[in-house]
């Protein structure tokens, strides 16, 4: 299961990044795909992700983005129809 919470899932993310930016790409574009955007998160986190564990799939998500931000520093393109959540 693919769990954005996990150190070790957001490690392997930014490794693959760092592959392809060493190969010339000039940013990064990262896709999401919510099955259900009333639930605001996605259906495939539901019902293994453990926000008790966890915390909030959305927090989660906008620490990774911040840390892919930070070890990189090129630009990021989220794409998701429910990218607006992130800048509440």
């Amino acid at each position: 299961m693919c769990n954005i919470a996990i150190r070790s899932y957001q490690d392997y993310l930014i490794n693959k990044a760092k592959e392809y930016l060493r190969k010339g790409f000039t940013g990064i574009f990262l896709d999401d795909v919510p099955l259900d955007i009333t639930k605001k998160n996605p259906l495939y986190d539901m019902p293994v992700y453990n926000e008790t564990e966890y915390g909030k799939w959305i927090d989660a998500l906008i620490l990774f983005l911040k840390r892919l931000k930070n070890e990189h520093g090129v630009p990021i393109l989220y794409n998701t129809g429910w990218g607006h959540l992130l800048l509440n």
